[in-house]
């Protein structure tokens, strides 16, 4: 539209409309921190906190969108492993010292 089109009141514009209520927020960027935290805590070996962060972690990202799914799926393997772990060892020092 050129200069001499336009209308002087500027009544030629449009502004878009608001958004609607109840619209959901956009997605949050960047990894969950309870993610990260998760899988932090899972790999040094502190398993119930990493359950409760992944668990959390899950929740959060399914909500929000955010990244992270695999992270806190990724930590509540390596939680349940260590889990195992904790068990097999402690359950071999019980058998070897009752026989």
């Amino acid at each position: 539209m050129t200069d001499e089109e336009r209308p002087a009141d500027a009544s030629w514009y449009q502004a878009a409309p608001p958004p609607s209520y109840g619209q959901p927020p956009a997605p949050a960027r960047g990894t969950d921190v309870f993610a990260v935290g998760a899988i932090v805590t899972a790999v040094f070996g502190m398993a119930p906190v990493a359950v409760v962060l992944a668990v959390l972690s899950l929740s959060r990202t399914r909500r929000t969108g955010q990244s992270g799914r695999g992270l806190a799926w990724a930590a509540l393997v390596v939680a349940a492993l260590w889990v195992l772990a904790t068990f097999a060892i402690v359950g071999s020092f019980l058998a070897r010292g009752h026989t």
